[in-house]
């Protein structure tokens, strides 16, 4: 309870900050009109300049209107404190180091993950592209002979991952968005204590935002004293940073080159439901054994070294030959690579694929339903040209603001035959997608802005591999829990008013 104190503090502290900032520009000028007008002139001409520019840094990035346009509303609309606003969370640009890390990390990678075109063409025909794509934008590969098992909640997860974590003897590589006290995080933290306390490099990647009501602020230099080499993701500060919405949202766990698991989980009880929250929590993720386990180990690898400065040695743990198993289907693991500072949006487009690709049914399953509108189209269009097209969003939400604009969504998708769910027993977290039954996304990326546009985020695509009937079986049991909405369903009164409101702003939610 202390701890959390101590981390609820840290978050209140960054809001006084923010008001902090807005106060003393507003007193210095006051004082500036009050005892020296040529000063109040200076300021005045700066805050007009100041507002200028980051309205033409607006304009010039390489974004869709659509997440644009509640910026300059903010800008143009309230004086003062709209670029205070825009400079703390938006989106912050890339610096030259950055840029040279990422792009040094996909020259060592680049060695380690071979690819043959031609025969992932062959092999997998019609989704051939979806992978040639994902190569192309992000560097990753595309490889078969892998072991993959799903895991459709925690229940079933947590116990694999701890035993998994038992094995290692010589390195664990740990990424987390959320990682909270409790049981879960106990157990894991007393493992990897140990185990860093044998010799095996403990390597762990915690979000800073993700963390901050949940563990203290220098929590990350406890771990360190004990061995564990831990660095905080994008240290957040409210002095004008932008890096409020740069987060790390991933979810990965290497270990040794025998297990890696990633998708929608974080570490804290509600996702194994030793507590409740919101209901059921449900939620998915897979675990890789096979040549795909250097595809994590290079995105991890990329983000360590971005949050430590550090280059690390990619050879050292990606120059292996890995055993490979019966199933002959192909998965890839992919990271944005560039995370927010890349328009191309690869997780927008790999969603938008497998809906534009679909033939049969697409499944999708998401906690936030407030994608850009290209999305919302591609699964209408997808129903006029005869797919079967099922969405499941939660019964029970955890953001209400977010639930409510996502059900001005769900009222143009259930006109236009979209098939949308409540999932009854409660917050379904998991984002995972299946069309055809043929191909599949298992990962961290919600179809919400904050996904699609802010975060760093990663998943697994993965076509003809055995764990799909697994996958397909989970979305019937969720549908057969779940309430469909009336083709009819119309969000009234008041709350659609507000909801009007709020969908204006969705890029920033």
């Amino acid at each position: 309870m202390k701890l959390l104190k101590k981390a609820g503090i840290r978050i209140l502290t960054v809001l006084l900050v923010i008001l902090g900032e807005f106060f003393l520009i507003l007193a210095i000028i006051d004082s500036a009109e009050r005892y020296n007008r040529w000063l109040y002139i200076l300021l005045v001409v700066l805050l007009v300049c100041t507002h200028i520019g980051c309205l033409f840094r607006l304009a010039l990035k390489d974004e869709d209107a659509e997440s644009k346009l509640p910026w300059f509303l903010v800008l143009i609309s309230v004086p003062y404190i709209g670029p205070i606003v825009y400079l703390t969370f938006s989106t912050k640009p890339i610096r030259k180091k950055e840029r040279e890390i990422l792009r040094e990390s996909e020259e060592k990678s680049a060695p380690f993950l071979p690819y043959n075109e031609q025969q992932v063409y062959i092999d997998t025909f019609m989704y051939a592209r979806y992978f040639n794509y994902l190569r192309k934008m992000t560097n990753q590969t595309a490889t078969k002979g892998n072991q993959i098992r799903y895991f459709k909640n925690g229940e079933t997860f947590f116990p694999e991952l701890y035993k998994a974590l038992e094995e290692a003897n010589e390195f664990i590589f740990f990424e987390f968005f959320i990682i909270d006290r409790g049981e879960v995080w106990d157990t894991i933290h007393e493992i990897l204590k140990r185990k860093a306390a044998e010799g095996v490099e403990v390597r762990l990647l915690m979000d800073d935002v993700g963390c901050a009501g949940c563990l203290p602020e220098h929590y990350y230099k406890t771990l360190r004293e004990e061995g564990i080499l831990a660095y905080k993701f994008n240290k957040f500060s409210p002095i004008l940073t932008g890096l409020y919405n740069n987060r790390d949202h991933r979810k990965i766990v290497v270990v040794d080159h025998n297990y890696a698991f990633t998708g929608g989980a974080n570490i804290a009880d509600e996702y194994a439901n030793k507590i409740e929250r919101f209901g059921y929590w449900k939620d998915t993720m897979i675990e890789l054994q096979g040549p795909g386990i250097n595809n994590f180990i290079s995105i991890f690898l990329s983000a360590y070294d971005l949050a430590s400065k550090q280059s690390s040695d990619y050879s050292k743990y990606m120059d292996y030959e890995y055993p490979t198993f019966d199933d002959e289907g192909y998965a890839l693991m992919f990271g944005d690579n560039g995370g927010p500072y890349d328009y191309l949006q690869v997780g927008t487009r790999n969603y938008l694929n497998m809906i534009n690709g679909a033939h049969r049914n697409i499944f999708i399953s998401t906690p936030y339903l407030i994608p850009p509108e290209r999305i919302v189209d591609a699964l209408c269009s997808a129903v006029a040209r005869g797919v079967d097209v099922h969405l499941i969003i939660p019964g029970i939400p955890d953001k209400k603001t977010v639930y409510l604009v996502g059900q001005l969504i769900v009222e143009k998708l259930v006109h236009s035959g979209v098939h949308v769910h409540r999932y009854l027993p409660g917050f379904n977290h998991m984002k995972t997608c299946i069309a055809d039954g043929e191909v599949a996304f298992v990962g961290s990326i919600n179809l919400d802005y904050r996904s699609l546009l802010h975060h760093f985020e990663c998943g697994v695509l993965m076509c003809n591999v055995m764990c799909l009937k697994d996958i397909t079986e989970d979305f019937s049991e969720m549908i057969s829990a779940s309430r469909e909405y009336d083709v009819d369903f119309k969000l009234k009164g008041f709350r659609r008013f507000i909801a009007k409101i709020m969908k204006i702003f969705t890029p920033l939610l």
